[in-house]
């Protein structure tokens, strides 16, 4: 908030306090992932998907950083997971395939002989 001033320059009880936008004043406050929404007395960040607020882990509690979904130890299950920015992908064995982005239920068996019909 910043509080009305009387013309003298001090403050004036009577004076409405007025909401700043920190938004406004300060650029990047939420990171190049993240979207500053101003808020009475305050502001907040929107993350971006597969992002969030950096808590205690960063330099900056506001900033949006990357979510790393590999620490999910089963998100992959066989195959090997490997974050990316703002995403992840699995490396699946040999005969199992993978939905990539948002699909979390691991790699999973091909059925060879439905997926080319002259095989079997």
């Amino acid at each position: 908030f910043v509080q009305g001033k009387s013309p003298a320059g001090h403050p004036s009880s009577s004076a409405p306090c007025v909401d700043r936008n920190e938004c406004q004043a300060s650029t990047n406050l939420c990171g190049s992932d993240g979207r500053c929404i101003n808020e009475f007395g305050t502001f907040s960040c929107l993350c971006e998907t597969g992002y969030v607020r950096g808590r205690e882990t960063a330099a900056d509690p506001m900033t949006c950083i990357d979510t790393d979904e590999c620490q999910d130890d089963a998100l992959c299950g066989t195959g090997t997971c490997h974050n990316s920015a703002g995403s992840f992908h699995c490396l699946c064995p040999v005969g199992y395939s993978h939905t990539p982005s948002t699909s979390k239920t691991g790699c999973k068996d091909v059925n060879e002989c439905s997926a080319n019909s002259g095989l079997c």
